[in-house]
C-alpha cells in the first residue's frame, strides 16, 4: 500500500529548518525595527522644528520650542517639548500666547539639547550659536544615535553619527 503524505521525518526536517531560519532572522529584524524607529523619530523631531521655523517666518513672530514645565522652559528635553508663540521672548508660556504643538517623547528614548529653548525670530533665525539636539532610541544604548544640528541662521540639518554618545 502506497502513502502519498509526508512522513514524520520529513515534517521534523521542515520544522528544524524553519526554526533555524527564524532564529537567524530575529536578531536582524529587531535591529531593523530599532533603526526604523530611530529614523522615523528623528524625522518627526526635524519636521517639528522646521514647522516652528516656518511659523516664525510666515507670521513674522517669535516662535519658541522648549520643554515646558509649569509654564516655563526647562532643560528636560526627555519629557517632550512644546511649540508656542512667545511674543515677549521670555521662555515662559504667558496668557495670550498660543500653544501651537506639543511633542511627546517615548519614555524609553533619550533626547537632549544644550539649551533650555530654541527661539526662532521673525526671519527664522535661531539666535544662538550652533546647537546639537541628540536623540537615542531605547535610552543610552542605542546602536543608531541621531542628531539635529541647529545653526544660528535657523537651518536644521540631520546627521547620523555612530560615534555619538548619548551618555554625556
Amino acid at each position: 500500500m502506497k502513502h502519498s503524505g509526508a512522513g514524520i521525518i520529513e515534517m521534523l526536517v521542515v520544522v528544524a529548518i524553519t526554526s533555524i531560519l527564524i532564529a537567524t532572522i530575529t536578531p536582524s529584524l529587531s535591529k531593523i525595527i530599532e533603526y526604523s524607529k530611530a529614523t522615523s523619530e528623528i524625522a518627526r523631531l526635524y519636521q517639528s522644528l522646521q514647522y516652528a521655523r516656518s511659523l516664525s517666518k510666515s507670521y513674522r513672530s517669535r516662535i519658541t520650542v522648549c520643554p515646558l514645565q509649569s509654564g516655563s522652559c526647562s532643560a528636560d528635553w526627555n519629557s517632550g517639548f512644546s511649540i508656542f508663540n512667545d511674543k515677549n521672548n521670555n521662555g515662559v508660556f504667558d496668557s495670550g500666547e498660543i500653544l501651537v504643538l506639543k511633542i511627546a517623547i517615548d519614555a524609553k528614548d533619550f533626547l537632549s539639547f544644550p539649551k533650555t529653548k530654541i527661539s526662532f525670530n521673525d526671519l527664522g533665525q535661531a539666535g544662538f550659536s550652533n546647537g546639537t539636539m541628540r536623540f537615542c532610541s531605547q535610552k543610552l544604548n542605542s546602536e543608531y544615535p541621531q542628531q539635529l544640528v541647529i545653526a544660528t541662521s535657523g537651518r536644521i540639518k540631520r546627521q547620523d553619527d555612530k560615534n555619538l554618545n548619548c551618555d554625556d
